[in-house]
């Protein structure tokens, strides 16, 4: 018995890395492809072995991400007004600003969000949105009920240096988000432009 659960971690653990391994080129072709779309092609001099071994950009020079945890409850959120997430465990190149809620980009290029939101059992819907400078780019749906609600979603997103992402409650008033570490917004630089 102890042979067969040996065999079966090491069958899993082997399983598991080629996974992660086909989702990182698949996220590579994705991005490669946005890039060239943006009809920024890219040169040789930025990428050596696939990261970043020469920031050509003007401005900020070095890594991006950001992630950031809602501890507190918020409630009575407003029409359009940010969710703000109050623990922030990642912040590499100072772009997520936690008092406003708020991601301004330190540099262009081609960027990974996500976020998750859990909403509090209500009466009422609860629609958050992922916002880029005043423009939705997706929203969250929560169903009024007995239970909460919980759902997520991911994007690719070309942005400039200076723009802003945020989330933010979108259609209903004094909505109510839980935190307790159930939702989160995170954000990581793929490839400068």
């Amino acid at each position: 018995m102890c042979t067969l659960t040996v065999l079966m971690t090491a069958f899993s653990d082997r399983d598991l890395r080629q996974q992660i391994e086909r989702q990182q080129t698949q996220l590579d072709a994705q991005a490669q492809l946005l890039v060239e779309k943006a009809g920024r092609p890219t040169t040789e001099s930025q990428h050596v072995n696939g990261s970043s071994a020469i920031d050509i950009r003007q401005g900020y020079e070095g890594p991006v991400a950001f992630t950031a945890i809602k501890v507190q409850i918020q409630s009575n959120i407003g029409l359009n007004q940010k969710i703000l997430f109050d623990r922030v465990d990642l912040n590499e190149g100072n772009g997520f600003h936690v008092n406003q809620g708020v991601f301004i980009a330190p540099a262009s290029g081609i960027y990974i969000f996500s976020f998750t939101i859990q909403s509090n059992p209500s009466h009422s819907y609860l629609h958050a949105d992922l916002v880029l400078n005043g423009r939705r780019i997706v929203t969250f749906h929560g169903a009024p009920g007995t239970t909460y609600d919980q759902g997520s979603h991911t994007v690719f997103l070309n942005v400039r240096a200076g723009e802003e992402v945020w989330v933010q409650n979108d259609d209903f008033g004094h909505e109510y988000v839980h935190g307790d570490m159930y939702s989160s917004f995170s954000g990581y630089l793929l490839h400068p432009l």
